[in-house]
């Protein structure tokens, strides 16, 4: 449909799973696409519920098969006990049928998939290769070499107006030099009539002042002072008083305070243990005497009950004792011979009985033995003959991807060869022909590159003089400026403090002399004024200079920066004109450029088409070894699940072989019970028969 304007929306209508591996092929960036994550696993899932359905129908079976021996007696009970093992059987084979056929059908799904997905990604190679392919490294590197090849064509121009900017340069910095000499004498000037202003006014107000000072200064101090130190002291010693007072006032209220809070704190906590320890005795006295009186009525309730059932058991001993003991004397002589009988009997039937159950054990044991031994040799060969079909696929998929690897590498070897070939051949008509085009434009280009990089060079050289002996000139302009501000700031401080020192001591000893002589006192005035105006009038001269300097510096500091105005306006101009230049140039080289560098196109379209193939290779071997190791996983859990099953049915036999132990227990413990139940009823059938003797015989008399 067209080139994009940019990538971001043409991604947009993409699958948000299938952004970041294009973006990266757009950009030249080996990646695959996603595959089905799920695919393995689901194959596996089914294969594990087609076994865990086997599984299920073999438990079936085994149930039914133990159902039909406990009902082994009856034929018809039997015919119908075996229709449970068939169900079994049916449940496990259709189950495991379900669940290969699942996975096979799975597999199936996922081959579509993989082969639809090798086709997706071949149509976005070509659509990277086609529309896209302003997008990627190598147009991008073409786009850059364009530029650079715009800048070098537009770099003459460049240096034309360089040229014309040094010269600028050069007549801005001898206007400045001579703008700069004004200023310093204007500054002087200045300098010096306000220095001459500053020592009249100076020589006005020590007149003023000096009669005033000597004579008021001490009176007005100690009138001063005086009072302030006498209020100072005064209101110091009331404050402390005031203070002491609050604070002894205070330590004696809190500590009023803190000893009734601790008397009334102790009295009640007095009280409070007195009232506990009188409720706790109440207490332990009305629990003693409850307890005396419900030991003392027990204890007589006791006694009469125990007297009166003495009282009757003795009666009762006394009344049956002789013919209980006659009843158990011939009872115990019955029961003895009836018991030595029974002895023998249950010996006889035990005997028997222990055979049998020993008999049945034996052969119940060694059914189950032949069933565990059947069953563990079916699964171990199951297992074997799935591990050798495992070991046999893998070992041909190993074999298999091992071919294709071979086979990508020898047409990978071919292709490079092919390209190695093509490429030679390229290179040599590419040679060929810059041989031809060198032939009939090298003397030019030589020429042309070699007037061109003369006077770049030269231009480069002038520039670089020009630059340096500007730089050095206003480098020493402004050492020279900030040396001349320093040196005349140096000065007038200097000057400055010998003045105010020289007046200072002028001034002292006029005040000494003063006072006895007022003639020196008027001549010293006289000197005294003749210099401060003299001193005036250098201070005048000197703020003159720096007035001038400081317009000169700021005459300066302006035509520089319209000097970099104008030397920004020049480079731009440059800058523009070698642009034009420079694209130029590039337009021709490009053109040169892409009608030789379409067949190294091809060339690498068809090394990237083969470098996507081994990658989907490689993600395909990988998928295999993913497989392989989820299937061995899977089997290792198999065979753990089939050893636990193997040490559950032998439990169940051991704890079906104690049931039945039990249930023999239980047995023999019946038959005791009903033998001694015959011999009871034979005793009383004796008993009555010679009672009815005896009646007989009685009636007879």
């Amino acid at each position: 449909d067209g080139s994009p304007a940019t990538l971001a929306p043409w991604l947009d209508g993409l699958p948000a799973g299938l952004r970041s591996a294009v973006r990266r092929r757009v950009e030249g960036v080996p990646a695959a696409l996603p595959g089905p994550a799920l695919a393995p696993s689901l194959a596996g899932l089914l294969v594990l519920l087609g076994m865990l359905g086997t599984f299920l129908g073999m438990v079936l079976t085994l149930r039914g098969t133990g159902a039909m021996l406990e009902l082994s007696t009856d034929l018809s009970a039997v015919r119908d006990a075996l229709v449970t093992p068939v169900k079994g059987l049916g449940l496990a084979f259709g189950t495991s049928i379900a669940g290969v056929a699942g996975s096979a059908a799975l597999g199936l799904l996922s081959a579509l998939l993989r082969r639809e997905r090798q086709a997706v990604v071949q149509r976005l190679d070509a659509v990277i290769a086609g529309p896209l392919h302003t997008f990627s490294a190598a147009a991008q590197r073409e786009e850059s070499l364009r530029l650079l090849q715009q800048q070098t064509a537009l770099m003459p121009a460049l240096v034309d107006r360089l040229q014309a900017l040094v010269e600028g340069l050069d007549r801005r910095s001898q206007d400045q030099q001579t703008q700069l000499q004004a200023g310093q004498a204007e500054f002087h000037a200045r300098a010096e009539a306000a220095y001459t202003g500053l020592a009249r006014s100076v020589e006005q107000s020590l007149q003023q002042s000096l009669d005033r000072a000597l004579t008021e200064s001490a009176r007005a101090t100690s009138a001063t002072l005086a009072p302030v130190v006498e209020s100072t002291l005064g209101g110091i010693a009331r404050e402390a008083q005031a203070l002491q007072q609050t604070l002894a006032g205070a330590v004696q209220t809190q500590l009023a305070q803190l000893g009734q809070g601790f008397e009334a704190s102790q009295a009640r906590v007095a009280e409070g243990w007195q009232a506990a320890l009188a409720e706790q005795a109440r207490a332990h006295q009305a629990q003693a005497e409850t307890l005396g009186q419900t030991l003392q009525g027990f204890s007589q309730q006791f006694e009469a009950r125990a007297e009166a059932l003495v009282s009757a058991l003795a009666a009762q001993q006394q009344l049956g004792q002789a013919d209980q003991l006659a009843q158990w004397q011939a009872q115990m002589d019955q029961a003895r011979e009836a018991q030595q009988a029974a002895a023998q009997r249950f010996e006889q039937q035990a005997a028997a009985l222990v055979e049998r159950l020993a008999q049945a054990q034996a052969t119940l044991a060694d059914e189950a033995r032949r069933r565990d031994a059947a069953q563990l040799a079916e699964v171990q060969s199951s297992l074997q003959t799935l591990s050798e079909r495992l070991h046999a696929t893998w070992t041909e998929a190993g074999q298999q991807a091992l071919a294709q690897q071979q086979q990508v590498g020898q047409a990978l070897e071919g292709a490079a060869t092919r390209f190695e070939t093509h490429a030679a051949t390229l290179v040599a008509g590419i040679q060929q022909a810059q041989s031809a085009l060198e032939t009939a434009a090298g003397e030019r280009d030589a020429a042309r590159l070699s007037a061109i990089t003369q006077a770049l060079d030269g231009v480069s050289a002038q520039l670089r003089q020009h630059w340096t002996e500007a730089g050095a000139q206003n480098l020493a302009q402004q050492q020279q400026i900030c040396e001349t501000l320093a040196r005349t700031a140096q000065e007038i401080s200097a000057q400055a403090e010998a003045h105010a020192r020289s007046t200072v001591g002028e001034v002292a000893r006029l005040v000494d002399t003063a006072a006895q002589a007022p003639r020196a006192a008027a001549e010293v005035i006289a000197e005294l004024r003749q210099q401060l105006s003299a001193s005036m009038a250098r201070d005048n001269a000197q703020l003159d200079e720096r007035a001038r300097l400081l317009q000169t510096l700021d005459t300066l500091l302006g035509a520089v920066t319209q000097a970099a105005q104008e030397q920004r306006g020049a480079i731009d101009a440059l800058v523009a004109s070698s642009a034009q230049t420079l694209e130029a140039a590039v337009t021709r080289f490009s053109e040169t450029l892409a009608a030789q560098a379409h067949p190294l196109g091809e060339v690498a379209a068809q090394l990237s088409t083969g470098a996507v193939e081994v990658a989907s290779l490689g993600e395909a071997f990988g998928q295999a070894v993913q497989l392989f190791t989820q299937s061995s996983g899977q089997l290792a859990g198999q065979l753990e699940r089939i050893e636990a099953a193997l040490g559950q049915s032998l439990a169940r036999s051991d704890e079906q072989l104690a049931y039945y132990v039990a249930q023999a227990r239980e047995v023999i413990d019946l038959s005791i019970l009903s033998q001694k139940q015959i011999l009871d009823d034979l005793q009383r059938i004796a008993e009555r028969s010679t009672q009815a003797a005896e009646r007989v015989e009685g009636a007879a008399a």
